[in-house]
């Protein structure tokens, strides 16, 4: 995407270019002078930055991998709303007090516990199962999917929130996520939606 603003500075005129590619962070700005009819590079003025920076930041959607919900934060799924309550990053003392059915993670790994509210919002029914199992933890290190079905804390997760059963127009569901993961996930650990062509949107869960 390219955007071109210009400003006057004395005699000469000054464009700025700011590029940047879908899906990245890091975006470029280049700015010219016109003197007479040659264009030279300069150092882009401060009041070219401010404003390309700012309408670059504006033009990124919320909930990407890059401009993540916060804690906290609702976003939307599909026919569903989703809101992130809290979240314990090492819950596996709670899951193995929940029942003597679940285990004690693997050395290295560890049970995290996330609270959601979930609203359906489309026509007739939604199952919070769906919401369940297509939402997806992932953290940078080993920078894989990992899934509450898959990577389960346990048969027993106090307050599951997958067997609310289905919800009709605006009904809603608070209850709770398990995903055991990777211990060096921890420090970067986000939340996001894996359901059709698209994967978004993205929570923070720090």
């Amino acid at each position: 995407m390219r955007r071109l603003l210009t400003i006057g500075l004395v005699s000469a005129l000054a464009a700025a270019f700011a590029v940047s590619a879908a899906g990245t962070t890091r975006d470029t700005t280049t700015c010219w002078a016109k003197d007479g009819g040659k264009l030279f590079q300069i150092v882009c003025p401060a009041p070219i930055k401010l404003a390309m920076t700012a309408a670059t930041q504006a033009a990124r959607p919320a909930g990407t991998r890059a401009t993540a919900n916060a804690l906290g934060a609702t976003g939307t799924a599909g026919a569903f709303r989703i809101t992130i309550n809290s979240v314990s990053l090492d819950a596996a003392a709670t899951i193995q007090a929940a029942s003597s059915r679940n285990a004690a993670p693997p050395a290295g790994m560890t049970d995290v516990m996330i609270n959601v509210t979930i609203t359906y919002t489309g026509f007739e029914t939604g199952a919070a199962q769906a919401v369940s199992a297509a939402l997806r933890a992932v953290g940078q290190s080993r920078n894989v999917g990992y899934s509450s079905v898959r990577n389960s804390c346990g048969p027993v997760l106090p307050n599951d929130v997958g067997p609310s059963g289905d919800l009709s127009t605006n009904q809603s569901a608070t209850g709770n996520l398990c995903y055991q993961v990777s211990t060096v996930d921890i420090p970067t650990l986000m939340l996001y939606w894996d359901a059709g062509a698209t994967k978004a949107p993205w929570w923070s869960l720090r």
